[in-house]
């Protein structure tokens, strides 16, 4: 371990306070490099950090459309645009609302929810 032989100390006795700060809630264990074969340890906060500008950063990428360019979309899935339009017979009258249309009666009495 890096870190023990750094501070001068056995792998051991790193790894039993890291555990103490894992269990505490202050660090957490994983691996946070791409490409990191082994265990890697950071503190909670910077990690949250690093999670909130990541995510920040993205948002940023991401620019609304405008309206026209929204509702021309609309307009072309829709099929309402004039290139858009398909081709087939007219459109067929409306029917009235009473044709073919079964209007089932209520029993006296019955409440309509």
């Amino acid at each position: 371990m890096a870190l023990a032989a750094s501070l001068g100390l056995e792998a051991g006795e790193i790894a039993t306070a890291l555990a103490a700060l894992e269990a505490e809630g202050f660090a957490m264990r994983g691996r946070f490099t791409a490409g990191a074969n082994a265990e890697e340890w950071c503190q909670r906060g910077l990690l949250a950090r690093i999670h909130r500008y990541t995510v920040n950063r993205l948002r940023a990428e991401i620019e609304p459309a405008a309206a026209r360019d929204f509702l021309r979309f609309l307009f072309s899935w829709q099929h309402v645009a004039a290139p858009a339009r398909r081709k087939g017979p007219k459109r067929s009258p409306p029917r009235s609302s009473s044709s073919k249309v079964s209007r089932r009666r209520r029993a006296p009495g019955k409440a309509r929810f």
